[in-house]
């Protein structure tokens, strides 16, 4: 056997060493991504809103996967500003579990019409490329609301993670709030 021919063989082995170690390497890399999911999501309040008959303010929000697919298991409000609220006041996301929680219109239909309704929250899996929206209930005097996302990185998953985020409510435009913040001397 030449020099050339060990040389040569003594490449391929390494290449093959490199490559098993690196593949070695990957379990680790993929448990340290896992408990590093999930990532903040993008939340936020649009300028869609309405007022039903009860003088509730019914507000769009949406929220969104920043990185990887992950399962979102709950939205709630945690505070809001002006506080505090009367606990029967108090700003709540419309869940399709929950009937009391739901607009008005809304709580006269089914289960199963409920869980096909858009803008109803249902635990599930939220993708980077698809925001969710649902609506969240606030008397007219909420200028802030902080939702608390839980979320973890698969559906039955010991490790959830919770992310409070505060977001200004539209309300509802008052004409004369200019003349009471204007300062006539």
């Amino acid at each position: 056997m030449s020099f050339g021919l060990l040389a040569a063989i003594a490449e391929v082995l390494r290449a093959i060493i490199d490559g098993v170690l690196g593949l070695a390497k990957l379990p680790r890399w993929f448990r340290e991504r896992r408990d590093a999911l999930p990532e903040e999501p993008f939340v936020d309040v649009t300028e869609e809103y309405k007022v039903d008959s009860d003088g509730v303010r019914w507000v769009k929000a949406w929220m969104q996967s920043a990185g990887a697919r992950a399962y979102v298991h709950d939205v709630c409000c945690e505070d809001c500003l002006p506080s505090p609220v009367p606990p029967d006041k108090f700003p709540r996301v419309a869940k399709a579990g929950e009937l009391k929680l739901l607009p008005a219109e809304m709580r006269s239909l089914s289960k199963r019409k409920i869980r096909d309704e858009e803008f109803v929250f249902k635990p599930q899996y939220l993708t980077p490329n698809e925001p969710v929206e649902f609506w969240v209930s606030c008397p007219l005097w909420i200028e802030e609301i902080e939702l608390a996302i839980t979320m973890s990185v698969r559906r039955f998953c010991y490790k959830k993670r919770t992310f409070p985020q505060w977001r200004n409510v539209p309300g509802p435009y008052d004409p004369f709030q200019f003349e009471l913040d204007y300062d006539f001397r």
